[in-house]
């Protein structure tokens, strides 16, 4: 079988490789096409063999559609035979998702598309042009991937007109992004007791205003005024160099910096929850990681991660900018006893990913799919 992948965010979204991989050791024959702008800047990562970075448009051009995908998709033409493909697997809605329904209309192959945070809360939310050639891409898929059940929710029932709901409901499917498997390997289940006088909060991923880092510095400062001693860990990259001195300025805060997959098993396991109230997200793998170490979660209702769990069974959602509705959460966790079920993150693992990719082409192939 031999599968197309259509991944431009796989330019800097690195944990695709684990998808790539792991359909590899399944025998698939898979091409990688990652299309970025003439500014993007190489780096040392190994994208493997199987894939192309091509460096095919101006940066200027990325606000005008037309300009930068039909660029694109004369490139693609050029640096693979289209025809020589069994399915093509677009990783987003416009962006990716158009370059495979211009070449299904060309080649006839069937392809599936994927629905990102970018899609949703950038191309479809801003750009109502598009709305029109969005319902096009979503008619035309064999299938369509959510990231999570909230984003289908939200797609389904809140955005796309009705007629087209309809019509594509029975070929929409579920499916997350997957974990390293570091973290799968080396889960762990720790008992998290009533805390009444003290907590150790964690938060990892980027410091920037997407990720709502204030917002928790708000409802911890609710519960330093209750008397409770709070330790706001934070790890990752400095984005916004504002929130950064901000979070600096705070003597409840340890900031660490950049730090590996090893060094961050141990920084789970130090701390009693995890805390990321994100604007928007796609997924939120640093979910993932914290509930394998046995941390309770509070997340965004609404977002990547929201549904994969009921309420109460690895932490809670809310919303993202209601920090009493967050300070409220953490009393919850404080006082209750949330343990993490083993294996509880088995689902997020490429291997079972990959099967489901698997099957979804196979389908494609027999004809079972619409």
């Amino acid at each position: 079988m031999k599968i197309l992948h259509i991944n431009s965010y796989y330019a800097k979204s690195y944990f695709y490789k684990n998808l790539f991989e792991e359909q590899l050791q399944k025998s698939l024959e898979i091409k990688v096409y990652i299309p970025v702008s003439n500014k993007f800047l190489n780096n040392n990562f190994d994208y493997g063999k199987y894939a192309k970075l091509s460096h095919c448009y101006k940066d200027w051009e990325r606000i005008v559609f037309p300009f930068k995908h039909n660029k694109i998709l004369k490139d693609i033409n050029k640096k693979f035979d289209c025809r020589n493909f069994d399915v093509y697997h677009a990783h987003s809605w416009f962006s990716n998702g158009y370059i495979a329904y211009k070449l299904n209309e060309k080649y006839k192959i069937p392809y599936i598309v994927a629905i990102r945070n970018t899609d949703i809360n950038v191309f479809y939310k801003y750009m109502i042009c598009l709305h029109n050639l969005g319902y096009k891409i979503l008619n035309n898929a064999s299938k369509i991937i959510f990231i999570s059940p909230a984003y289908k929710s939200r797609v389904l029932n809140e955005l796309l007109p009705r007629n087209i709901t309809e019509r594509i409901y029975d070929k929409c499917v579920i499916i997350p992004n997957g974990v390293n498997h570091f973290w799968i390997e080396n889960q762990y289940s720790k008992k998290n007791l009533p805390l009444s006088s003290n907590i150790k909060i964690l938060y990892v991923g980027n410091i920037d205003k997407n990720k709502n880092l204030l917002t928790t510095c708000k409802a911890i400062e609710l519960l330093l005024k209750d008397g409770v001693e709070v330790e706001y860990t934070v790890v990752g990259k400095v984005k916004n160099f504002k929130i950064y001195q901000e979070l600096l300025s705070k003597n409840y805060v340890n900031y660490l910096g950049e730090k590996s997959n090893r060094e961050l098993l141990n920084i789970y396991r130090e701390n009693n929850i995890f805390i990321m109230p994100s604007k928007t997200e796609t997924f939120g793998l640093v979910y993932v990681e914290a509930i394998s170490q046995g941390l309770p979660v509070i997340y965004s209702k609404g977002e990547g991660f929201d549904g994969w769990f009921r309420d109460g069974e690895v932490g809670y959602g809310i919303h993202c900018q209601d920090y009493i509705g967050l300070y409220e959460r953490i009393k919850n966790i404080m006082l209750d006893n949330i343990i993490i079920v083993p294996n509880s993150v088995k689902q997020f693992s490429w291997k079972v990913i990959n099967e489901k990719y698997m099957c979804i082409y196979n389908e494609i192939l027999s004809g079972v799919c619409r």
